[in-house]
């Protein structure tokens, strides 16, 4: 394969052209575009000759090459945002941070979802070292989980947390996977600890009539699935010893990303 990158019409791209189709071309949109990443197959007589004479001269280049070039200038993103990050935020709380190398006491916490919306920080307003945090697929507590167990055991007996929070949030892939069959090896095993919020939740709603019904019925479980979580979270002897020497609260929150807001449901 052959291949250039430049622009075609007002869209950044690369074109690649292939030996064994030489009357097409394979178009890329490049980062930062819905389809960065995804390739296509156009007519190359789709492309205008004024296009086409912007391009730069073709090198050769594979689709493989070209993908590893996207992956390059997306680590290159995060280094520059780091960059960022020390001459602004880590210069400005200087002072914090040169205390935090010292060791951490986080006063909280907090047990939350993967999903990338959530920027546990931003949403909270919260510095660096006032969360000690532990995030997976649908903010679960599973039984007997050593990750977890870790995590309680390090946060209460060694860090000394004052609250523990669990915290679901709107519009929830894992929620929402729980009306789903899935072909998953791990999802569905995982997904079993929220499956009784959801049969919770439709033993209250019997007639899903409308799109705003079902709406209001995901919310009704990912909210829940937060109770259902502490009532998990309590089963840890940890936690409940803690809890009963009242050396921690638990607390059930969650946020709506629509709004912004973070609210106390527990």
């Amino acid at each position: 394969m052959v291949g250039a990158e430049g622009f075609y019409g007002r869209r950044k791209s690369a074109v690649i052209f292939s030996e064994s189709h030489s009357d097409r071309f394979f178009w890329a949109g490049l980062s930062g575009k819905k389809n960065a990443g995804c390739f296509s197959i156009i007519p190359k007589h789709s492309i205008d000759p004024q296009s086409q004479q912007r391009l730069p001269e073709y090198a050769p280049q594979s689709a493989e090459a070209y993908e590893t070039q996207e992956i390059q200038r997306m680590i290159d993103k995060l280094l520059k945002g780091n960059e960022k990050f020390r001459n602004t935020t880590f210069k400005d709380h200087n002072e914090l941070y040169s205390e935090l190398v010292k060791g951490q006491q986080p006063p909280v916490l907090w047990i939350g979802c993967s999903d990338s919306r959530l920027q546990t920080g931003h949403i909270t307003g919260t510095q660096a070292g006032t969360l000690f945090m532990h995030r997976n697929i649908g903010n679960m507590v599973p039984a007997n989980d050593w990750s977890l167990a870790t995590v309680l055991e390090y946060g209460i007996k060694h860090l000394k947390v004052q609250h523990i929070v669990i915290c679901g949030h709107s519009d929830c892939g894992a929620i929402k996977a729980l009306d789903k069959e899935l072909d998953d090896v791990y999802v569905p095993n995982w997904l079993n600890n929220a499956i009784e919020a959801k049969k919770r939740v439709d033993d209250r709603i019997k007639n899903i009539s409308t799109p705003l019904v079902q709406k209001e019925r995901s919310r009704m479980i990912e909210q829940e699935n937060v109770r259902l979580q502490i009532e998990h979270l309590r089963t840890y002897p940890i936690v409940a010893k803690a809890e009963k020497e009242k050396k921690i609260q638990i607390h059930g929150m969650y946020y709506d990303l629509e709004t912004g807001a973070l609210t106390k449901i527990v």
